[in-house]
């Protein structure tokens, strides 16, 4: 496809160890595990802010990870350098990939990635905001190979109590 590449943050594996960042290419995935401290720095951002507001989070800097808005060379040196970085990088080129499903759930959203061996990879989502922004680009990308599902729970408070789900 010719879709514009994107970046979805914030995935997790591993119950929490390992931290993933996906970068989405015109013809391949790169999926980066940055490992567990990246998490560990946004949960004292979170932290920071709560308790100081914006000029504490000032004080530390701007959070690195998250929806970025960047333009295609800013992405690919930020991909270059958590590469250099990154605990394990796996590179899927599009032909390699069966399905890519965004499982919503009342807790925690699920990104599932199937590949055309029928192996299947399943990641937590930290930021329910950004699960909800990207789905719109993964299914551009990906065509009639992207579904959204949901569980019951997630349906119902959708529909009756929509500020539970925000």
């Amino acid at each position: 496809m010719n879709e514009q590449p994107f970046v979805l943050t914030g995935l997790m594996s591993r119950g929490g160890l390992s931290n993933w960042v996906f970068f989405f290419l015109p013809t391949e995935t790169v999926m980066i595990d940055v490992g567990a401290a990246p998490a560990i720095k946004a949960g004292l951002r979170a932290g920071v802010r709560g308790q100081f507001g914006l000029a504490g989070l000032a004080v530390m800097g701007r959070p690195v990870y998250g929806p970025q808005n960047e333009a295609r060379g800013e992405l690919d040196t930020w991909r270059a350098e958590l590469q250099a970085k990154a605990k394990k990088v796996r590179v899927v080129k599009d032909d390699a990939i069966r399905s890519v499903r965004m499982h919503l759930k009342a807790m925690a959203h699920e990104l599932f990635v199937v590949g055309t061996d029928g192996t299947s990879q399943k990641f937590g989502l930290m930021n329910r905001a950004e699960a909800k922004a990207v789905t719109e680009s993964l299914a551009r990308r990906f065509g009639s190979r992207f579904e959204t599902s949901t569980t019951g729970p997630y349906a119902f408070c959708k529909r009756y109590a929509p500020f539970l789900m925000a």
